[in-house]
């Protein structure tokens, strides 16, 4: 997508008929951009935080997955 010489509003963006493909899109200063897709490094960390978080017995961190 171009960028836009005029900043969109959020409405604007949200009306936009690619803003549901993948990556995701995001709003930033008024302009659409495409957040890049993870790196081998964010999955590997994002597994290890998910098991850190899990193991927290506690009301306000619920279970991710049933297990």
């Amino acid at each position: 997508m171009a960028l836009l010489t005029r900043p969109l509003t959020l409405q604007a963006f949200l009306r936009l008929p690619n803003i549901e493909e993948s990556p995701a899109w995001e709003l930033i200063h008024g302009q659409p951009l495409q957040k890049p897709m993870p790196a081998l490094h964010h999955s590997r960390l994002q597994k290890r935080l998910v098991a850190a978080i899990e193991q927290v017995d506690s009301p306000f961190c619920p279970k991710l997955h049933s297990g």
